[in-house]
C-alpha cells in the first residue's frame, strides 16, 4: 500500500575562530521534507522532495588594509573550511548570505526476516546571496536586506548516493554503510559578472557497527568507519591553486546508563584520526605584500 509523511528540522548556531583570524557566524536553517511511498510484500519504493532556507551573518575579523580600496570591492575570497570570509573594506563589517535549497530524491528498501538493505540518492542545489554593506550612516551595524546590496552569489550542487545494510541478530545487531559524494561549490561576481571561485568535492565513506539491546535498552554500540576525500579549490582572483586529498578514521562506542519508558540517559565516546595523504597549493601573488597570503591562505592550508 501507500505510505506518505514528512519531517521538518530547524538549527541555529554561534560559532568562531580566532586564530588565522577569522570571523565569528551566525546561521540560521529551516528546512521541510515530504515523501511518498509504496510497499508490495519485502519491497518498498518511496520518491521525497523538500526545501529548505538559509541565513548565515559573519562579523569580518580580518581585513588586507594595503589593498583596502573602493575599486577592489570586487576581490573575495571564501574558503573551503566555511570560515574564510574576507573583504577589503573595513566600512562593511558584516556579511549576510540568505539562500535557498531544492531537493528531491528516491530510495528502495528490501526488508525480509532479519536483513534490511536501504539504497538511496539525493541531489540538491542551493542557490544563495551575499550582502555585504551595513548601515554604516546610521550607526548600526544591521545589514541592508536589498537585491542591489548583492555583490556574490554562491551556488552548490550535491548527489549523494547511500547504501545501508542492517542484520538484526539474535545476540547482536550488525550494520553497515557505505556512501558517495560529489559537490560542485560556484562563487560569481555580480560586480564583475564572472566566476571567481570553484570548490570540487569527492567523499567516499564506510562504515561498521555492532549492536546489542536489551528491553530496548542499548547495552552497547561500537562503530568503526573511514572517509577517504578528494578536494580541489581554486580561487581565480587571488590566484591560489589548491588540491587536499586526506583520510579520515572513526571510532565511537556508546551504550545507555539509565532507561525507563519515558526517559533515556546515553553516553558516547568518540574519536578521530585525520591524515593528509597528498597536499598541494600553488599561490600566484598579485603585489608584494604577503599578509594576506601568510595569515589566511597558508594557515588555511596548513
Amino acid at each position: 500500500g501507500f505510505k506518505i509523511g514528512g519531517v521538518v528540522n530547524y538549527t541555529n548556531e554561534k560559532h568562531y575562530r580566532k586564530v588565522d583570524p577569522r570571523p565569528e557566524i551566525l546561521v540560521h536553517n529551516i528546512k521541510g521534507k515530504g515523501f511518498i511511498g509504496y510497499q508490495y510484500q519485502n519491497h518498498l519504493l518511496t520518491a521525497f522532495a523538500g526545501i529548505g532556507k538559509n541565513t548565515e551573518e559573519a562579523g569580518i575579523m580580518y581585513v588586507d588594509q594595503l589593498l583596502n580600496a573602493p575599486t577592489l570591492e570586487d576581490t573575495f575570497v571564501r574558503f573551503n573550511s566555511g570560515y574564510g570570509f574576507t573583504a577589503f573594506n573595513p566600512t562593511y563589517n558584516k556579511f549576510l548570505n540568505r539562500g535557498i535549497t531544492h531537493l528531491w530524491g528516491a530510495a528502495y528498501q528490501f526488508q525480509k526476516e532479519k536483513n534490511n538493505i536501504n539504497i538511496s540518492y539525493q541531489y540538491s542545489k542551493l542557490l544563495e546571496d551575499l550582502y555585504n554593506k551595513s548601515n554604516v550612516s546610521s550607526g548600526s551595524s544591521q545589514i541592508i536586506i536589498d537585491k542591489n546590496q548583492i555583490t556574490h552569489k554562491y551556488r552548490d550542487i550535491t548527489h549523494l548516493t547511500k547504501i545501508n545494510y542492517h542484520f538484526d541478530g539474535d545476540a547482536v545487531d550488525y550494520l553497515a554503510k557505505a556512501f558517495y559524494k560529489f559537490s560542485k561549490h560556484d562563487n560569481y561576481s555580480v560586480l564583475s559578472q564572472g566566476q571567481n571561485f570553484r570548490y570540487v568535492e569527492n567523499r567516499f565513506g564506510l562504515e561498521n557497527g555492532i549492536l546489542k539491546k536489551e528491553n530496548n535498552k542499548t547495552l552497547y554500540a561500537i562503530n568503526l568507519g573511514a572517509v577517504y576525500s578528494r578536494n580541489v579549490i581554486r580561487d581565480l582572483l587571488s590566484g591560489v591553486d589548491k588540491k587536499v586529498h586526506y583520510l579520515e578514521v572513526n571510532l565511537a562506542a556508546n551504550t545507555d546508563l539509565y532507561k525507563n519508558e519515558k526517559n533515556r540517559i546515553n553516553t558516547e565516546i568518540f574519536a578521530k584520526h585525520y591524515r593528509a595523504l597528498s597536499e598541494h597549493l600553488v599561490y600566484n601573488a598579485s603585489s608584494s605584500n604577503n599578509t594576506f597570503a601568510n595569515q589566511v591562505i597558508f594557515n588555511d592550508h596548513g
